[in-house]
């Protein structure tokens, strides 16, 4: 039955079809009008599904654009992984690995591009792969990376220890380990400590790379010498070694952490028996021919040809415990080292002073298990009859025994300034002896020169006249300066005279490049400026002064008399470049360097026998072994010969 005005669509029912419903005897036709109520309400609720729906799939569609796997999630510690980086939009930049290096060791990293067809649709994706290595055991994230202006998702990847079956095996073949030496005790901060890596294998190794050690930041590192090789055994069975030594330097005092040692490399696989052939032609010598290749081992011995076995071997990781100074240090300077040592040279031997002429004094720090930069600058200040002008200091390293020997020198020109006595201050430096584990004091003794006066008499330094200062120009207003002379701001007015002395110059020098040159004679021998004898006896003299004092010093058997001689003969010896100290002398001749070292510890400390350099006195009591340089050539008789006629210089 049909009644007008009643629909069951979303349209808007008419007031008489409504009136026909509230008035209508027929209860059936009320109930099918209540229920076309009733069955618009779950129209509304799927069609909201259906709208989030296809919210969701937007949403996941874009953040799939870029994604992020591995080719495996559970490695054993020392294995490497894959993570694959791709994109369905093409590579818009290259993705953001620092997250990566927390907890692994990036290796590698390249691109790739791929192209496929589907049902007739072509699709492509592009992307990076990255290999890893972890650093740690444990459970490790791959965080979110940035690619591009999207973001990967993380993934978490297993690390677990090697089994110590497979442990042991592979040590049989090969195995890193490191060992920390620090004298027994926690060290303290900027102390060396000494650290060794060793490559322990068994195969023959075709190629490899082993890292160098990466401790945290802040650490001054540095390689002690070069690597050594040697054989030796563990655990029953005979091993290559190869041993590096390292120098770290902690900045800052709390938990040092040293990672582990990586070697990455190839070996060579065992070779496998071959089965041996039958022989066919009935000569044994034919048959051995055939039966073993002779190309085999050339192959298999080439690291170009033969394919090996990869092997990756890795130390344990360590932590170091670093000390702050300890409070009981009183020192301005926080110096933990094994030995300090403080010397000092002159530029002149004997030491003469003079009213108003400089002379150079070298100070020099040198302490055993510090770098250069560690050590402090040497100072000296004025004194109340001295006038002292610093230089820049220089710093240099060296190695001994597995020790870093840092030493800094600093020159001081001294200019007295008056005659009598001049007294130079002792020097103090106060370190922390890392062997005793205590505080100890160098002293440097104090000097007690007589100055002499100067040239003509001169027994007092006068300063200059301070000039005064010119008064500041006020700043009221007023006549700045007096008046300018006439003309004088006037520039242009001196343009004709220049420019006719100009053109005199360029007349001047066309004349002369026209003329026509005369062969230059050179001056015939008779004619040559001779040089003043005087001169050459003064050398002459300087050097017989020279040997004579050195004679005289080995006679009374003090050390710092011999060093001073021996420095004075030297500058004699090397006019030009003198040496400045025992060390630099040393250099000089090296075949003497052990009575020169010994030489220079008796300078500073009691205890050495003299034996050890009273050999000095007889071997360069007629100078080092060269010819005394000439600085003026002449005919005078009266010239001293050259001691070593037939040396080199």
């Amino acid at each position: 039955m049909f009644f007008p005005g009643i629909s069951c669509g979303y349209g808007k029912t008419s007031p008489a079809g409504t009136d026909a419903v509230r008035s209508s005897p027929h209860p059936t036709v009320l109930r099918s009008v209540v229920g076309c109520g009733e069955r618009r309400e779950p129209h509304r609720r799927t069609l909201l599904v259906l709208l989030w729906l296809v919210l969701w799939l937007l949403l996941h569609t874009a953040e799939a654009g870029v994604s992020a796997s591995v080719d495996r999630q559970t490695v054993y510690e020392g294995d490497t992984l894959t993570l694959t980086l791709e994109s369905d939009a093409g590579l818009s930049g290259k993705p953001e690995l620092s997250p990566l290096k927390k907890d692994f060791e990036v290796l590698s990293s390249g691109t790739f591009s791929s192209f496929s067809f589907n049902n007739g649709r072509q699709s492509s994706r592009s992307g990076w792969r990255i290999k890893l290595r972890p650093t740690r055991i444990g459970d490790l994230v791959i965080p979110s990376i940035p690619m591009g202006g999207d973001k990967t998702r993380p993934i978490m990847v297993h690390v677990l220890p090697v089994p110590p079956e497979v442990a042991k095996r592979n040590a049989e073949k090969l195995f890193v380990e490191t060992e920390i030496d620090t004298g027994g005790r926690d060290p303290y901060v900027q102390q060396q400590v000494k650290l060794t890596v060793r490559l322990y294998y068994r195969v023959r190794i075709l190629d490899g790379q082993m890292s160098e050690p990466q401790p945290d930041a802040d650490v001054i590192f540095e390689r002690l010498g070069k690597e050594r090789r040697y054989e030796t055994v563990r655990n029953g069975l005979r091993y290559q070694v190869i041993e590096r030594d390292y120098a770290m330097f902690p900045q800052r005092s709390g938990e040092l952490r040293v990672p582990s040692v990586v070697f990455n490399g190839r070996i060579a696989k065992p070779k496998k028996p071959k089965p041996r052939r039958r022989r066919s032609f009935g000569d044994p010598f034919f048959d051995r021919f055939f039966e073993e290749d002779p190309f085999d081992d050339i192959f298999e011995n080439d690291p170009f040809f033969a394919k090996g076995e990869p092997v990756v071997a890795r130390s344990t990781s360590k932590t170091l415990k670093v000390l702050p100074p300890p409070k009981e240090f009183k020192g301005q300077h926080w110096l933990p080292a094994a030995d300090v040592k403080l010397y000092d040279s002159w530029s002149e031997s004997p030491l003469t002073l003079r009213v108003g002429e400089p002379v150079t004094r070298v100070l020099a720090l040198r302490a055993k298990g510090l770098e250069g930069s560690q050590l402090p600058e040497p100072e000296l200040a004025d004194g109340p009859s001295y006038k002292v002008y610093p230089e820049q200091p220089t710093t240099s390293n060296r190695v001994e025994a597995g020790w870093v020997v840092g030493e800094i020198q600093r020159a001081f020109a001294i200019v007295p300034q008056k005659a009598g006595k001049l007294v130079l201050p002792e020097v103090r430096v106060r370190w922390w002896d890392i062997t005793q584990d205590k505080e100890r004091e160098t002293v440097l003794p104090r000097w007690e020169l007589e100055v002499l006066p100067g040239a003509g008499g001169q027994t007092k330094v006068t300063p200059p006249p301070t000039a005064k200062a010119a008064p500041a120009p006020s700043s009221r207003s007023g006549p700045a300066s007096p008046p300018a002379s006439e003309g004088a701001g006037n520039p242009w007015q001196w343009w004709p005279w220049a420019l006719a002395l100009l053109v005199v110059l360029v007349l001047t020098g066309l004349w002369l490049a026209r003329r026509p040159r005369q062969p230059q004679q050179r001056p015939a021998a008779a004619e040559r400026p001779k040089s003043s004898p005087s001169r050459v006896k003064s050398d002459a003299a300087a050097l017989r002064r020279a040997r004579e004092d050195l004679a005289k010093a080995c006679e009374a058997g003090e050390p710092r008399k011999v060093a001073a001689a021996l420095l004075a003969l030297a500058r004699e010896q090397w006019p030009d470049d003198p040496p400045l100290d025992l060390p630099a002398l040393a250099r000089r001749r090296p075949d003497q360097a052990a009575a020169f070292e010994a030489l220079d510890r008796a300078l500073y400390g009691a205890g050495e026998p003299e034996a050890n350099w009273r050999g000095l006195c007889e071997i360069f009591r007629e100078g080092f072994g060269g010819e005394v340089p000439a600085r003026a050539s002449g005919d005078d008789e009266e010239m001293l010969p050259p001691l070593y006629p037939n040396a080199s210089e």
